[in-house]
Protein backbone atom coordinates (compact mmCIF):
# COMPACT_ATOMS: atom_id res chain seq x y z
CA UNK A 1 0.00 0.00 0.00
CA UNK A 2 1.44 3.64 -0.89
CA UNK A 3 2.30 6.12 1.48
CA UNK A 4 1.53 9.35 0.22
CA UNK A 5 0.15 11.15 3.03
CA UNK A 6 1.26 14.94 3.20
CA UNK A 7 4.23 14.67 5.43
CA UNK A 8 5.85 11.47 3.71
CA UNK A 9 9.49 12.02 2.21
CA UNK A 10 7.80 10.18 -0.74
CA UNK A 11 5.12 12.73 -1.20
CA UNK A 12 7.39 15.88 -0.46
CA UNK A 13 10.15 14.73 -3.53
CA UNK A 14 7.46 14.47 -5.90
CA UNK A 15 5.21 17.64 -5.11
CA UNK A 16 8.56 19.68 -5.46
CA UNK A 17 9.40 18.11 -8.53
CA UNK A 18 5.99 18.69 -10.16
CA UNK A 19 6.74 21.98 -9.21
CA UNK A 20 10.04 22.41 -10.36
CA UNK A 21 9.07 20.82 -13.59
CA UNK A 22 6.22 23.44 -14.22
CA UNK A 23 8.12 26.13 -13.49
CA UNK A 24 11.23 24.89 -16.21
CA UNK A 25 8.34 25.83 -18.74
CA UNK A 26 9.95 22.19 -20.53
CA UNK A 27 7.80 20.00 -18.53
CA UNK A 28 8.96 16.80 -17.28
CA UNK A 29 7.90 13.11 -16.16
CA UNK A 30 8.15 12.17 -12.52
CA UNK A 31 7.52 8.41 -11.45
CA UNK A 32 6.53 6.63 -8.54
CA UNK A 33 7.14 2.90 -7.94
CA UNK A 34 11.31 3.29 -9.48
CA UNK A 35 13.79 3.71 -7.23
CA UNK A 36 17.00 5.94 -7.09
CA UNK A 37 19.34 3.06 -9.04
CA UNK A 38 16.39 2.27 -11.84
CA UNK A 39 15.13 -0.69 -9.84
CA UNK A 40 11.25 -1.36 -10.70
CA UNK A 41 9.52 -2.11 -7.85
CA UNK A 42 5.69 -0.39 -8.26
CA UNK A 43 3.48 0.61 -5.92
CA UNK A 44 0.35 -2.15 -4.88
CA UNK A 45 -3.15 0.18 -5.93
CA UNK A 46 -6.52 -0.56 -6.01
CA UNK A 47 -8.89 1.00 -8.17
CA UNK A 48 -9.95 3.19 -5.53
CA UNK A 49 -6.45 4.35 -4.17
CA UNK A 50 -5.29 4.99 -8.19
CA UNK A 51 -8.77 6.96 -8.67
CA UNK A 52 -7.75 8.82 -4.38
CA UNK A 53 -4.27 9.38 -6.33
CA UNK A 54 -6.01 11.23 -9.59
CA UNK A 55 -8.20 13.01 -7.22
CA UNK A 56 -5.16 14.55 -4.60
CA UNK A 57 -2.97 15.53 -7.79
CA UNK A 58 -6.34 17.64 -8.86
CA UNK A 59 -6.40 19.13 -5.73
CA UNK A 60 -2.77 19.78 -5.45
CA UNK A 61 -2.62 21.55 -8.84
CA UNK A 62 -6.05 23.68 -8.00
CA UNK A 63 -4.13 24.94 -4.77
CA UNK A 64 -1.11 26.47 -6.77
CA UNK A 65 -1.19 30.14 -7.69
CA UNK A 66 -1.92 30.70 -10.70
CA UNK A 67 -3.88 27.32 -10.51
CA UNK A 68 -2.84 24.86 -13.09
CA UNK A 69 -4.93 23.73 -16.16
CA UNK A 70 -6.00 19.88 -15.99
CA UNK A 71 -3.81 19.96 -19.78
CA UNK A 72 -0.99 20.45 -18.80
CA UNK A 73 -0.59 17.30 -16.84
CA UNK A 74 -1.16 13.77 -17.11
CA UNK A 75 -1.17 10.16 -15.36
CA UNK A 76 -0.65 6.61 -16.16
CA UNK A 77 -0.73 3.76 -14.13
CA UNK A 78 1.75 1.06 -15.80
CA UNK A 79 1.54 -2.43 -14.67
CA UNK A 80 4.90 -4.25 -13.15
CA UNK A 81 4.96 -6.98 -14.98
CA UNK A 82 7.41 -10.26 -14.67
CA UNK A 83 9.90 -11.38 -17.58
CA UNK A 84 8.14 -14.74 -17.28
CA UNK A 85 4.61 -13.22 -17.26
CA UNK A 86 2.22 -14.89 -20.15
CA UNK A 87 -0.04 -13.21 -22.69
CA UNK A 88 -3.19 -13.93 -20.89
CA UNK A 89 -1.83 -12.92 -17.23
CA UNK A 90 -0.33 -9.46 -19.46
CA UNK A 91 -3.89 -8.51 -20.56
CA UNK A 92 -5.82 -9.50 -17.06
CA UNK A 93 -2.97 -6.93 -15.23
CA UNK A 94 -3.93 -4.42 -17.55
CA UNK A 95 -7.33 -4.41 -17.18
CA UNK A 96 -7.90 -5.53 -14.14
CA UNK A 97 -10.49 -3.37 -11.62
CA UNK A 98 -10.98 -3.65 -8.20
CA UNK A 99 -13.90 -1.76 -8.12
CA UNK A 100 -16.20 -4.77 -9.39
CA UNK A 101 -16.88 -6.41 -6.22
CA UNK A 102 -17.00 -2.89 -4.28
CA UNK A 103 -20.94 -1.74 -3.50
CA UNK A 104 -22.37 1.08 -4.99
CA UNK A 105 -22.14 3.12 -1.94
CA UNK A 106 -18.27 2.57 -2.08
CA UNK A 107 -18.46 3.82 -5.81
CA UNK A 108 -19.76 6.82 -4.84
CA UNK A 109 -18.00 7.27 -1.80
CA UNK A 110 -15.51 10.31 -1.10
CA UNK A 111 -12.29 9.76 -0.84
CA UNK A 112 -10.45 11.75 2.12
CA UNK A 113 -7.84 14.33 1.34
CA UNK A 114 -5.02 16.67 2.58
CA UNK A 115 -5.60 14.29 5.71
CA UNK A 116 -2.56 12.40 7.04
CA UNK A 117 -4.42 9.34 8.41
CA UNK A 118 -5.19 7.00 6.26
CA UNK A 119 -8.55 6.75 3.27
CA UNK A 120 -10.77 4.58 3.48
CA UNK A 121 -9.58 3.15 0.38
CA UNK A 122 -6.11 2.66 2.16
CA UNK A 123 -8.26 0.53 4.85
CA UNK A 124 -10.18 -1.16 2.37
CA UNK A 125 -7.27 -2.33 0.55
CA UNK A 126 -5.41 -3.67 3.43
CA UNK A 127 -8.66 -5.47 4.39
CA UNK A 128 -8.59 -7.05 1.00
CA UNK A 129 -4.90 -7.98 1.68
CA UNK A 130 -5.53 -9.93 4.59
CA UNK A 131 -8.06 -11.75 2.93
CA UNK A 132 -5.71 -12.81 0.32
CA UNK A 133 -7.06 -10.55 -2.65
CA UNK A 134 -3.39 -9.48 -4.47
CA UNK A 135 -3.66 -5.87 -6.02
CA UNK A 136 -1.22 -5.32 -8.77
CA UNK A 137 1.87 -3.24 -8.78
CA UNK A 138 1.91 -0.29 -10.82
CA UNK A 139 4.64 2.64 -11.41
CA UNK A 140 2.88 5.72 -11.59
CA UNK A 141 4.12 8.14 -14.19
CA UNK A 142 3.32 11.24 -13.86
CA UNK A 143 3.87 13.89 -16.98
CA UNK A 144 4.40 17.58 -16.53
CA UNK A 145 3.60 18.97 -19.91
CA UNK A 146 5.78 21.50 -21.83
CA UNK A 147 4.81 24.91 -22.16
CA UNK A 148 3.52 25.91 -25.52
CA UNK A 149 2.71 29.62 -26.35
CA UNK A 150 0.60 28.80 -29.45
CA UNK A 151 -1.48 26.47 -27.47
CA UNK A 152 -5.12 28.57 -27.31
CA UNK A 153 -5.43 26.76 -23.80
CA UNK A 154 -2.89 28.36 -22.32
CA UNK A 155 -3.98 32.00 -23.91
CA UNK A 156 -3.79 34.36 -20.90
CA UNK A 157 -2.26 32.14 -18.45
CA UNK A 158 1.41 32.90 -18.87
CA UNK A 159 3.23 35.80 -18.21
CA UNK A 160 4.37 38.74 -20.41
CA UNK A 161 4.28 38.11 -24.41
CA UNK A 162 3.22 34.37 -22.53
CA UNK A 163 6.12 32.84 -21.22
CA UNK A 164 5.42 29.84 -19.24
CA UNK A 165 4.11 31.11 -15.81
CA UNK A 166 5.51 30.16 -12.77
CA UNK A 167 3.44 28.55 -9.89
CA UNK A 168 3.82 28.82 -6.25
CA UNK A 169 3.02 25.53 -4.32
CA UNK A 170 0.32 25.25 -1.92
CA UNK A 171 2.70 26.60 0.76
CA UNK A 172 3.87 29.22 -1.05
CA UNK A 173 7.71 27.60 -2.58
CA UNK A 174 8.43 28.07 -6.28
CA UNK A 175 11.44 25.49 -7.07
CA UNK A 176 13.33 24.69 -9.87
CA UNK A 177 15.15 22.27 -11.95
CA UNK A 178 19.12 22.76 -11.42
CA UNK A 179 20.82 20.37 -13.10
CA UNK A 180 19.70 17.21 -11.87
CA UNK A 181 18.20 18.81 -8.20
CA UNK A 182 15.75 20.46 -7.37
CA UNK A 183 16.03 23.94 -5.63
CA UNK A 184 13.95 26.60 -4.03
CA UNK A 185 14.34 30.32 -5.81
CA UNK A 186 14.35 33.57 -3.55
CA UNK A 187 12.66 36.20 -4.77
CA UNK A 188 15.38 38.27 -6.17
CA UNK A 189 16.62 34.83 -8.10
CA UNK A 190 12.81 34.61 -10.28
CA UNK A 191 13.17 38.69 -11.19
CA UNK A 192 16.76 37.61 -13.03
CA UNK A 193 15.26 34.33 -14.37
CA UNK A 194 12.36 35.94 -15.70
CA UNK A 195 13.94 38.89 -16.93
CA UNK A 196 16.72 36.53 -18.75
CA UNK A 197 13.69 34.10 -20.45
CA UNK A 198 11.86 37.30 -21.14
CA UNK A 199 15.29 38.43 -22.78
CA UNK A 200 15.67 35.35 -25.12
CA UNK A 201 12.42 35.15 -26.14
CA UNK A 202 12.36 38.75 -27.49
CA UNK A 203 15.61 38.24 -29.40
CA UNK A 204 14.58 35.01 -30.66
CA UNK A 205 11.67 36.63 -32.05
CA UNK A 206 13.45 39.86 -33.47
CA UNK A 207 16.04 37.31 -34.99
CA UNK A 208 13.15 35.91 -37.07
CA UNK A 209 11.09 39.15 -38.03
CA UNK A 210 14.85 40.53 -39.74
CA UNK A 211 14.93 36.94 -41.22
CA UNK A 212 11.35 37.25 -42.95
CA UNK A 213 12.41 41.10 -43.83
CA UNK A 214 15.38 39.94 -45.46
CA UNK A 215 13.28 37.52 -47.38
CA UNK A 216 11.11 39.96 -48.48
CA UNK A 217 13.52 42.00 -49.35
CA UNK A 218 15.20 39.94 -51.70
CA UNK A 219 12.21 38.29 -53.42
CA UNK A 220 10.84 42.10 -53.96
CA UNK A 221 14.68 42.51 -56.04
CA UNK A 222 13.97 39.31 -57.83
CA UNK A 223 10.57 41.27 -59.15
CA UNK A 224 11.95 44.58 -59.93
Amino acid sequence: MPDLSPNHPTYQSCKRNLNAFLNSGKGGTVYLGVSDDGSVHGLKMSHFQKEHFLESLDDLMMRYEPTVAPHRYNVKFIPVIEQNTTEADILKLCTYDSSFAAASLERNRKHVLRNPCYCWCDKEAVAAYNCGLVTPDYVVEVVIQPWKRDDPRNVGLGLIINIHPLHKDEEGKIYFRRQASVVQYSLNSLVQITKQEVKELCEGEIARLKGEIALLKQRRRLLS
